[in-house]
């Protein structure tokens, strides 16, 4: 049995020596076509990844333009109507402490206040309209800016209304958003001293 069991030995060590040569000739081989059938993909691949690349980009960036452009705008147009609420926040109250003997004209007085806290808006593009004890005295920025008589309007525990409104621009890359004219409104009422 010996004899027997030899050989089938010798035999496997055998094959096992032959099939790890032909592995390791398989494994040369294989990797050198791999390798250049990798190059020739890189080759290739690469100079469509780069048209591909141009495509997307030339699709997109005008849509990513808009869009920025649009929260740039939009943002501005944010700002100045935060500008103007303060500024006629700051007028109203002091149209509300405003009696007939301190003023002579106390529309020209409030949007005097106005506009110094307007600081960067146009002031061309302020429209103002007061409510004195209940009479409106319509003043605009560009127009008449006097009312003046109606102090003997401002009595103490009497509302004052002040509101004003401004033009603003929502143009974006040469569209007009707002073909109707874009107007930020800011409105406050005080309680006279």
């Amino acid at each position: 049995m010996k004899i027997a069991r030899n050989p089938h030995k010798f035999i496997r060590v055998l094959m096992r020596i032959v099939n790890g040569i032909a592995e390791s000739a398989r494994a040369n081989g294989a990797t050198r076509f791999h390798a250049k059938r990798g190059h020739s993909r890189l080759r290739a691949g690469f100079r469509g990844d780069a048209g591909n690349a141009l495509v997307e980009v030339a699709l997109i960036l005008p849509v990513l333009l808009s869009v920025l452009m649009g929260i740039f705008v939009v943002g501005i147009a944010f700002n100045n109507w935060m500008v103007l609420t303060n500024a006629v926040d700051i007028g109203g109250q002091y149209l509300a402490t405003l009696t007939p003997s301190t003023t002579s004209d106390p529309c020209a007085d409030t949007i005097t206040q106005i506009y110094n806290a307007a600081g960067p808006l146009s002031h061309s593009s302020i429209k103002v309209t007061f409510n004195l004890e209940g009479t409106s005295e319509g003043v605009v920025g560009t127009g008449t800016t006097s009312c003046s008589g109606a102090q003997s309007n401002l009595n103490s525990q009497m509302n004052v209304t002040v509101s004003a409104t401004y033009a603003c621009n929502l143009t974006i890359l040469g569209i007009n958003y707002a073909p109707a004219g874009c107007n930020l409104p800011a409105t406050i009422t005080e309680l006279g001293n």
